[in-house]
């Protein structure tokens, strides 16, 4: 297993040597199938946006995937407490699978290894 500075420390310099304008990532656990990224952000309108978070809600949650109460407790619990200091709001504050720009990225100027 990876110690967490090193995967912050890989997803930097694969976001940095990224030639694209876009930049797309999620877990490794098979959990996202990379073929529907296209479909995912039509789907949550993302058209013209800078950052697409995934929504597991509206895209289908494998059986066993999430447990029972992080589905219909804890997730929906924190996405709504995140969606009361944001704007648009999020459909699945934890989903895995997110998109930006590399230009979005290059103004976040991340320094965290973690």
């Amino acid at each position: 297993m990876l110690r967490p500075e090193a995967i912050g420390s890989a997803l930097r310099k694969g976001i940095e040597e990224a030639k694209g304008e876009f930049i797309i990532m999620g877990d490794a656990d098979d959990s996202y199938h990379f073929s529907q990224v296209p479909a995912a952000l039509w789907r949550s309108g993302a058209e013209g946006s800078e950052l697409v978070m995934g929504n597991r809600f509206e895209g289908g949650i494998k059986p066993c995937a999430m447990p029972w109460m992080h589905k219909y407790l804890g997730n929906p619990t924190l996405t709504a407490i995140l969606n009361s200091f944001s704007t648009p709001a999020s459909g699945d504050a934890y989903c895995g699978m997110r998109g930006f720009t590399k230009r979005v990225y290059e103004r976040v100027d991340p320094r965290t290894t973690e």
